[in-house]
Protein backbone atom coordinates (compact mmCIF):
# COMPACT_ATOMS: atom_id res chain seq x y z
CA UNK A 1 0.00 0.00 0.00
CA UNK A 2 2.43 2.60 0.89
CA UNK A 3 4.13 2.19 -2.96
CA UNK A 4 0.99 2.81 -4.20
CA UNK A 5 0.57 5.52 -2.35
CA UNK A 6 4.02 7.22 -3.19
CA UNK A 7 3.53 6.63 -7.01
CA UNK A 8 1.49 8.72 -9.03
CA UNK A 9 -1.33 6.93 -9.09
CA UNK A 10 -4.96 8.20 -7.98
CA UNK A 11 -6.12 5.78 -5.23
CA UNK A 12 -8.93 4.95 -7.34
CA UNK A 13 -7.17 3.73 -10.28
CA UNK A 14 -5.38 1.02 -8.01
CA UNK A 15 -7.38 -2.46 -8.05
CA UNK A 16 -6.81 -4.45 -5.13
CA UNK A 17 -7.02 -8.23 -6.18
CA UNK A 18 -7.97 -10.30 -3.15
CA UNK A 19 -6.59 -13.97 -3.28
CA UNK A 20 -8.63 -16.80 -3.98
CA UNK A 21 -9.85 -19.63 -1.78
CA UNK A 22 -7.65 -22.61 -0.73
CA UNK A 23 -7.40 -25.54 -3.54
CA UNK A 24 -5.93 -28.16 -1.86
CA UNK A 25 -7.80 -30.25 0.09
CA UNK A 26 -4.87 -32.19 1.91
CA UNK A 27 -2.14 -29.82 1.34
CA UNK A 28 0.61 -32.67 2.85
CA UNK A 29 -0.03 -34.63 -0.61
CA UNK A 30 0.97 -31.38 -2.32
CA UNK A 31 5.29 -30.50 -2.68
CA UNK A 32 4.35 -26.71 -2.61
CA UNK A 33 2.20 -27.17 0.84
CA UNK A 34 3.94 -29.77 2.69
CA UNK A 35 4.22 -27.61 5.72
CA UNK A 36 0.37 -26.80 6.03
CA UNK A 37 -1.50 -29.15 8.63
CA UNK A 38 -4.96 -27.21 8.61
CA UNK A 39 -7.97 -28.23 6.94
CA UNK A 40 -9.01 -26.68 4.21
CA UNK A 41 -12.45 -25.75 5.47
CA UNK A 42 -9.47 -23.99 8.12
CA UNK A 43 -7.78 -22.16 5.21
CA UNK A 44 -10.86 -20.62 3.66
CA UNK A 45 -12.30 -18.88 6.46
CA UNK A 46 -8.94 -16.99 7.55
CA UNK A 47 -8.95 -16.47 3.73
CA UNK A 48 -12.31 -14.95 4.07
CA UNK A 49 -11.54 -12.94 6.78
CA UNK A 50 -8.29 -11.76 5.33
CA UNK A 51 -10.30 -10.92 2.11
CA UNK A 52 -12.39 -8.76 4.15
CA UNK A 53 -9.58 -6.86 5.95
CA UNK A 54 -8.12 -6.20 2.52
CA UNK A 55 -11.48 -5.10 1.17
CA UNK A 56 -11.81 -2.54 4.49
CA UNK A 57 -8.11 -1.55 4.10
CA UNK A 58 -8.46 -0.72 0.55
CA UNK A 59 -11.49 1.26 0.85
CA UNK A 60 -9.39 3.13 3.55
CA UNK A 61 -7.34 4.14 1.37
CA UNK A 62 -9.54 4.61 -1.83
CA UNK A 63 -8.46 1.56 -3.84
CA UNK A 64 -10.78 -0.42 -5.39
CA UNK A 65 -10.95 -3.93 -4.30
CA UNK A 66 -12.47 -7.40 -6.35
CA UNK A 67 -11.77 -11.00 -5.62
CA UNK A 68 -13.85 -14.01 -7.19
CA UNK A 69 -14.53 -16.01 -3.79
CA UNK A 70 -18.53 -15.80 -4.46
CA UNK A 71 -18.45 -17.21 -8.11
CA UNK A 72 -15.93 -19.90 -6.72
CA UNK A 73 -17.26 -21.50 -3.60
CA UNK A 74 -19.76 -24.38 -3.17
CA UNK A 75 -22.86 -23.04 -1.55
CA UNK A 76 -23.07 -26.52 0.43
CA UNK A 77 -19.48 -26.95 1.18
CA UNK A 78 -18.86 -22.92 1.79
CA UNK A 79 -15.32 -24.12 0.48
CA UNK A 80 -13.79 -23.70 -3.15
CA UNK A 81 -16.16 -25.67 -5.46
CA UNK A 82 -13.87 -28.29 -7.44
CA UNK A 83 -14.62 -27.57 -10.67
CA UNK A 84 -12.48 -24.82 -10.58
CA UNK A 85 -9.64 -26.93 -9.12
CA UNK A 86 -6.82 -28.07 -12.24
CA UNK A 87 -7.74 -31.21 -13.72
CA UNK A 88 -4.71 -32.00 -14.78
CA UNK A 89 -3.09 -31.73 -11.53
CA UNK A 90 -5.48 -32.07 -8.87
CA UNK A 91 -2.78 -30.98 -6.22
CA UNK A 92 -1.75 -27.81 -7.86
CA UNK A 93 -2.40 -24.75 -5.91
CA UNK A 94 -3.65 -22.71 -8.61
CA UNK A 95 -6.89 -22.33 -10.01
CA UNK A 96 -8.09 -23.67 -13.43
CA UNK A 97 -7.29 -20.97 -15.18
CA UNK A 98 -9.31 -21.77 -18.19
CA UNK A 99 -12.31 -22.26 -15.87
CA UNK A 100 -11.39 -18.48 -14.19
CA UNK A 101 -10.45 -16.22 -16.47
CA UNK A 102 -13.76 -14.67 -17.89
CA UNK A 103 -14.86 -14.53 -13.74
CA UNK A 104 -11.66 -12.43 -13.19
CA UNK A 105 -12.39 -10.32 -16.17
CA UNK A 106 -15.78 -9.62 -15.43
CA UNK A 107 -14.79 -9.13 -11.56
CA UNK A 108 -12.69 -6.54 -13.06
CA UNK A 109 -15.16 -4.98 -15.62
CA UNK A 110 -17.30 -4.69 -12.76
CA UNK A 111 -14.99 -3.01 -10.36
CA UNK A 112 -14.32 -0.51 -12.84
CA UNK A 113 -15.99 -0.34 -15.90
CA UNK A 114 -13.57 1.45 -17.64
CA UNK A 115 -11.11 -1.56 -17.43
Amino acid sequence: ILVSIRSRFQPDHIIVLGPTLPTVQKPWASLQRQHVQSSRQQRTKLTLYYCEQLKAQSKVYGFKYTDINKETMNSETGELDDFYLNPIAPHDIHLDMFRTYTLWIEALFNTDPHF
